[in-house]
């Protein structure tokens, strides 16, 4: 088992180097989207199905063998400009809090733009749901659940 700390760490550097990063995922064949990204012995997926709602999973190994993992499904529930909004989202989980790489952190505003995160549990065992508020009216929702898996 890798202390938790360390698997904190690497998932900072995993998610701000993936999709926060602004990079374009690989396209597969069944039409998922994956992120992907290396520390030997650890590494990351993020796959997920969908483009205005979507549902997904990520997921940590060590040497190949599940460690964590989170599942979730959202996306844009009204009409707003998408770049904007998932530049918005981008910046917010760039700014996750580092005791808690799940998503990003209970609150951030930008100009119109309010982003919320509100989560129970800890990092091993947890639930979630964030919105995003344009000029005050809900336009973006994620639900999301995960924790340490074990063998």
């Amino acid at each position: 088992m890798i202390p938790e700390n360390r698997l904190k760490e690497f998932l900072v550097r995993a998610k701000r180097e993936t999709f926060s990063s602004g990079k374009k995922p690989v396209e597969m064949d069944d039409g998922s989207r994956v992120y992907t990204f290396n520390e030997s012995p650890l590494s990351y997926q993020d796959r997920y199905f969908g483009r205005a709602i979507d549902a997904g999973q990520e997921v940590v190994l060590l040497n190949g063998d599940p460690v964590w993992s989170m599942v979730y499904r959202g996306g844009l529930e009204a009409e707003v400009d998408r770049a904007a909004c998932f530049t918005f989202l981008k910046t917010c989980l760039q700014n996750m809090p580092e005791d808690f790489p799940a998503r990003g952190p209970l609150n951030l505003e930008s100009g119109v733009w309010q982003y919320t995160n509100e989560v129970t549990g800890d990092f091993s065992n947890f639930k979630g749901d964030e919105t995003i508020l344009f000029n005050d009216r809900k336009v973006y929702f994620r639900n999301y659940c995960g924790g340490i898996v074990k063998k």
